[in-house]
């Protein structure tokens, strides 16, 4: 199988090969393990939340925004105080 590999505008992150494939087995749960090659690409370590997104492709996994980094953009719709707490509360709630 060829690969094709594409480098990455940042010399930080590795560049990314077209056609690497590892494959997880989805446990009773309905857990699967992130193989670490991809993990380590994309910063995702213990504890990180991601955000899955259907495309017309398949799903697309990536490191979901922390809500408290955008503290300061949120103060335009009110209090950020009280933004940041609803949206940390919901957040919350939706992992029960």
């Amino acid at each position: 199988m060829a690969m094709d590999m594409v480098t990455s505008p940042d010399p930080a992150q590795p560049a990314f090969i077209a056609g690497l494939t590892y494959y997880s087995r989805v446990t009773r749960k309905g857990q699967a393990t992130i193989p670490s090659v991809f993990r380590k690409k994309l910063g995702i370590e213990e504890g990180d939340r991601v955000v899955f997104e259907e495309a017309e492709q398949g799903l697309i996994l990536k490191p979901a925004a922390d809500v408290e980094d955008y503290a300061g953009a949120m103060s335009s719709f009110g209090d950020a105080g009280e933004v940041l707490g609803k949206l940390l509360r919901d957040r919350k709630n939706s992992f029960r």
